[in-house]
């Protein structure tokens, strides 16, 4: 049976649908990550969660026990908020132990059990310091023993890592992985970054205006999205539209792409002939190849040539931005370019069939 089971949540303001129907569960010590764009129902679901809002309809369920009628602080669950939500005028000790202090534990339990999660995410030294004199990173680990100090059976991270700069980013979230993989605490956090999602979930749910629009691992959203909304929020993507010509042919269905040509991919779907689709394809799946000298395309592979308009390096890698009547293409390459692919060239891009996904047109 699952930890968490929140079935068919419910939430309006006045005329304004929040959350349409909402159903996930949780497994014990899984990390799920509700990811979307702002206005979605991420932080709302987790508020209701949390017991900070009370739905208009739906269950959520804890360890198998409906908890709607609890109040938050009987529900046994850790929250770290977007702002950290830290005390300025107590020290680290006393704002990671304020949870226990309100479950009136004992003082020598409390003195240990803060000590331990301040150990746990290093700042054990710190324990006197006025919060307001640590680094954002800092605060973020506080917050995070705060939260796990009570021992909650359920934690709750409402965009953790949105006060940090870029590179604060990454460290903290290599950080917090770390963290989680070692406690097992089943996870919720909320996110509207996808590069946070994949690294840290177990599983992804996309939500987009109150709905879960699809749930799967990180694989499995990015390499089959459901959607064209799932697959332009979870990574970069090219988008062409285009009606299916043949089915099952060699290497997938035949799409015709007006002004590219004819192209063979895969269907997410069952797809019929005469069908407008979606064509999605990734940029680090594309290759370029000089059209001077070019050997024949192989069996299996797509093939198009268009001029490129910019070419941009970024140590890591090159970024190639190429033009097509009305298409755009975005070609990622981590090896050396060919000399004579330079802006105002006509190059080859070239890409596996099994690499083209085919969606049906959204209406």
């Amino acid at each position: 049976m699952s930890y968490l089971e929140i079935q068919d949540l419910r939430v309006r303001y006045g005329e304004q649908t929040v959350l349409d129907g909402v159903s996930i569960a949780v497994e014990p010590g899984e990390r799920l990550c509700l990811l979307g764009p702002s206005g979605c129902g991420k932080t709302t679901t987790l508020q209701v969660v949390a017991g900070f809002v009370v739905p208009d309809a739906g269950h959520v369920r804890i360890g198998g026990r409906n908890v709607l009628g609890d109040p938050p602080e009987r529900r046994n669950i850790g929250v770290m908020f977007q702002s950290y939500a830290l005390f300025p005028h107590l020290s680290v000790a006393d704002n990671v132990g304020f949870g226990l202090r309100m479950r009136r534990r004992p003082a020598e339990e409390i003195r240990r059990r803060v000590g331990e999660a301040l150990d746990l995410v290093r700042l054990g030294h710190a324990g006197a310091k006025q919060t307001r004199m640590l680094s954002g990173g800092e605060q973020q680990r506080v917050a995070f023993a705060r939260a796990i100090v009570i021992e909650p059976s359920l934690l709750l991270l409402d965009e953790p890592f949105s006060n940090l700069d870029a590179r604060l980013r990454q460290e903290m979230r290599s950080e917090l992985l770390g963290l989680l993989q070692k406690l097992r605490i089943a996870t919720i956090m909320v996110t509207h970054d996808q590069e946070e999602a994949m690294a840290i979930a177990d599983r992804v749910a996309v939500m987009r205006a109150g709905r879960i629009e699809q749930v799967g691992s990180p694989a499995e959203i990015y390499a089959r999205p459901s959607s064209l909304f799932v697959a332009r929020f979870v990574g970069e993507s090219i988008v062409l539209a285009g009606k299916v010509a043949a089915l099952g042919g060699d290497g997938g269905d035949v799409v015709d792409v007006p002004g590219a040509g004819r192209l063979t991919g895969e269907g997410i779907a069952p797809l019929s002939v005469g069908e407008q689709v979606q064509v999605l394809l990734r940029p680090q799946h594309l290759q370029l190849r000089p059209v001077e000298g070019a050997p024949a395309a192989l069996p299996g592979w797509n093939r198009l040539t268009a001029e490129i308009e910019q070419v941009l390096f970024l140590g890591h890698r090159t970024e190639c931005y190429l033009r097509l009547g009305e298409h755009r293409f975005i070609v990622w390459q981590n090896t050396p370019l060919a000399p004579s692919l330079q802006a105002g060239a006509r190059a080859l891009i070239e890409w596996q069939a099994q690499d083209t996904l085919l969606l049906r047109a959204e209406r």
